[in-house]
């Protein structure tokens, strides 16, 4: 599907961005999948918190370092066939993941599974900037990053319902399955056919990196991954271990919370073509500090408070930040930018900040934990003033 040359309207692209959503929800799903399992993995590969949060950093080092190769990809085969090749090589990946039978096989199983994952977003979000109208931007990216909340609520519940009639292993293998099904079609009549990438080279990397923009875009991706992904990975095993809940009830408990997410995502987006990208933002790390330390501070009926009102509030970032991040950096090097930009917030966001939890946790500090993420979201709202408006 190609685009006029000033870009097809919102309504006109609507389908076209439902079909590239829902590649988008398969893969945050397959990125995300571990969360609602870790209680059965820590039992089954006898493993401890600290061991389940550094599995997390073997998937974010993947898919920081895939999202890095996507120019080498998309320059030769076409975002449509990047985002494809993405699809299908994941869903086998985490396939034969389900199969390791060891904590080292199976991190080496999630590297890999991040690496194929981390090539779709560079090639989704440049797909979506060539073929939407530029004032449709924010509306259009809103709508691709709602797949994101659409996952929180369906992983925990896909989880449990294969876990009535199966294991952690099947629900792998059963979502794998589905990925790589779903990567045949978009192969065919997917968005990005006539759309080509940049490679990562010198000369390229030397006019973004320079950039006050590229790197507080970097720290703030990065820790807005953390409060919104990194928080949904570690939240199941907190509630488990630390405040008592079942395995069932905390997976469901977080799957509702969620709920919200998904239309806070398309807020954000509307919000950012109505307010601006630099206001929304500012809204959005005032209130998320402040929830995400309460996550430490609470217990009881506050807790659950809390974990709805952060759940909704944790998905704004990304319709501002990525509308912010188009504008920055426009034209074939968006999508080195864009991977670039990721490799650093997937391995600090997804990676770290899991790991950091889980070390807390096994310290017997999970709490504190959630405490020092709030503090690094204050530290973004004190830099953003910094942002270009």
């Amino acid at each position: 599907m190609d685009a006029p040359l000033d870009g097809t309207g919102f309504r006109r692209a609507l389908p076209a961005l439902v079909f590239l959503t829902a590649m988008f929800l398969l893969n945050f799903m397959t990125r995300t999948v571990l969360s609602p399992l870790l209680s059965e993995l820590e039992a089954d590969l006898a493993i401890s918190h600290a061991q389940a949060g550094r599995l997390f950093l073997f998937l974010a080092l993947g898919v920081s370092l895939g999202s890095f190769a996507n120019g080498l990809v998309s320059k030769r085969v076409s975002h449509r066939g990047t985002v494809s090749a993405s699809a299908f090589f994941a869903g086998l990946t985490l396939m034969a993941a389900s199969r390791a039978l060891s904590y080292p096989l199976f991190a080496a199983g999630l590297f890999l599974l991040g690496l194929f994952s981390g090539l779709y977003f560079p090639s989704a979000l440049a797909a979506i900037t060539s073929y939407v109208r530029k004032p449709d931007w924010g509306k259009a990216i809103g709508v691709h990053d709602s797949a994101a909340s659409l996952s929180f609520i369906l992983i925990p519940l896909f989880a449990e319902l294969i876990l009535l009639v199966g294991t952690w292993r099947h629900t792998l293998l059963t979502l794998g399955a589905i990925q790589a099904a779903a990567a045949v079609g978009f192969s065919r009549r997917g968005l990005g056919r006539e759309s080509f990438g940049d490679s990562p080279r010198p000369v390229v990397l030397a006019a973004i990196i320079p950039t006050r923009q590229f790197w507080l875009l970097s720290l703030f991706f990065g820790i807005a991954a953390g409060a919104s992904i990194g928080s949904f990975s570690m939240l199941p095993l907190y509630l488990i271990t630390e405040h008592g809940y079942a395995r069932q009830t905390a997976n469901t408990l977080l799957s509702m919370a969620r709920i919200s997410g998904l239309f806070m995502t398309l807020a954000a987006g509307y919000a950012t073509d109505r307010l601006g990208a630099k206001t929304t933002l500012l809204l959005y790390f005032t209130s998320c500090a402040a929830l995400t330390a309460l996550y430490g501070l609470t217990s009881g009926p506050l807790l659950l408070a809390t974990i709805f009102l952060q759940s909704a509030v944790a998905t704004c970032f990304f319709a501002p930040g990525f509308t912010v991040l188009s504008r920055a950096f426009a034209g074939p090097s968006q999508n080195v930018a864009t991977s670039v930009i990721a490799l650093f917030a997937t391995f600090i966001g997804q990676g770290l900040v899991p790991a950091m939890l889980g070390a807390a946790g096994s310290a017997g500090h999970f709490g504190a934990g959630f405490l020092i993420l709030g503090g690094l979201l204050l530290v973004c709202l004190a830099l953003l003033r910094w942002l270009p408006g």
